[in-house]
């Protein structure tokens, strides 16, 4: 069987689709003793980079150059250039299956069945927290109606899956639940003993969205900075995206007037984020919307406190593995912040083993293999 992939979304760098996008597929590849593998790329610069090789003796990487905007507009309009279709043509293979690991500008000839990994639905859930430009890329790529054609979809939580049939009416047959991993070179060692730094970070990932919370864990941050002088040994920092809400963050930062006791950081690589969590004492996660929570696992496997909404998938990831507020009230983050910054009795500790244990039943290989059976499955049914 020759699956053909979908690894375009690794040209945004870091973020948690290239990262799901780059694990799975070198999972899968690393772990394949029968089918083989064409990976679809298109972009001005090369795919070829230290993550995986140009080819191998399971997978070839075929690669377009055309001007993104236009390849997306035709996807989207005349529905040309039908990317199966254009993998047979230049790879000389026709796909049995086209595999999507999120949602992109796809056009298919409808001969070839396809798979896509639907990550969450915060584009209809709350598409007021969206930025414009993600609001008009979701608006254009038609999710609903991507979802639509699909063969299957791969859910990455129970509580995405349920949104998958209430919002896109997806039959419950043609879903699967598969969990992922964080990154491979993740920490896995669970006690503050272990890292060489003290461990001084509140950390907040992903501030560049509006979803993340970043503005009212501030707010929380600050409230508690200013009562209890106790926790100003610790610094919040904050990763995301430059741009509009980037600034803004910037500003509100500015107004608080707390002396250094918040950092905000540009997007940052891998090998940078974990140094991040090995300074980390809490991860504050007070996402108002989520289908996994990847951050959630990094942060469990690191051994650090997790202090987090208990919105969309999060509980299912982490189990009792966090500190549970309501986003939306910022007494609550506060309260809740400062117990996981200075309580050090047994109730922190539980909940900390708690999330590590949570954790463990995560890994690539296992994500693989299901990944793997979804295929197989497809690929049966449309022969019949």
């Amino acid at each position: 069987m020759t699956i053909a992939i979908d690894i375009r979304a690794l040209s945004q760098g870091v973020g948690g689709v290239a990262e799901y996008t780059r694990n799975i597929v070198r999972t899968l590849i690393a772990t394949e003793k029968t089918h083989t593998y064409i990976l679809f790329a298109n972009s001005w610069k090369n795919y070829c980079t230290d993550w995986i090789a140009p080819s191998g003796p399971r997978h070839t990487i075929v690669q377009c150059r055309y001007p993104n905007k236009f390849f997306h507009l035709a996807q989207m309009t005349v529905r040309r250039p039908c990317l199966d279709t254009l993998v047979q043509r230049m790879s000389g293979r026709k796909p049995d299956l086209f595999f999507f690991p999120n949602v992109h500008f796809a056009a298919l000839s409808g001969a070839t069945p396809a798979v896509l990994t639907v990550h969450d639905f915060s584009f209809m859930v709350h598409p007021q927290l969206l930025s414009a430009k993600s609001y008009w890329w979701h608006r254009c790529t038609r999710p609903s109606a991507l979802i639509a054609r699909m063969n299957h979809i791969i859910a990455v939580s129970d509580s995405t899956k349920r949104d998958c049939i209430a919002l896109c009416k997806k039959s419950p047959q043609d879903i699967t639940v598969v969990h992922h991993d964080c990154d491979q070179s993740s920490q896995t060692q669970p006690a503050d003993a272990q890292s060489s730094h003290p461990r001084t970070y509140i950390i907040l990932l992903g501030a560049h969205e509006q979803r993340k919370n970043a503005f009212g864990a501030l707010e929380a941050f600050a409230l508690l900075w200013r009562r209890n002088p106790a926790v100003r040994i610790y610094t919040l920092v904050l990763i995301a995206k430059e741009g509009s809400l980037f600034r803004r963050i910037a500003r509100r930062i500015q107004q608080y007037e707390m002396e250094g006791a918040v950092l905000l950081f540009s997007t940052q690589s891998e090998k940078e984020k974990r140094e991040l969590f090995a300074r980390a004492r809490v991860l504050l996660y007070p996402s108002i919307y989520e289908g996994f929570g990847l951050p959630l696992v990094e942060a469990a496997r690191a051994g650090v406190r997790i202090v987090s909404s208990g919105r969309g998938g999060i509980g299912e990831v982490i189990g009792n593995g966090a500190l549970l507020v309501d986003p939306c009230n910022v007494h609550d983050m506060e309260y809740a912040l400062e117990y996981a910054l200075c309580d050090e009795g047994g109730g922190s500790q539980s909940i900390r083993t708690s999330a590590f244990q949570a954790a463990k039943q995560y890994s690539w290989e296992t994500t693989a293999a299901a990944t793997r059976s979804v295929f197989e499955t497809v690929v049966k049914e449309a022969r019949l």
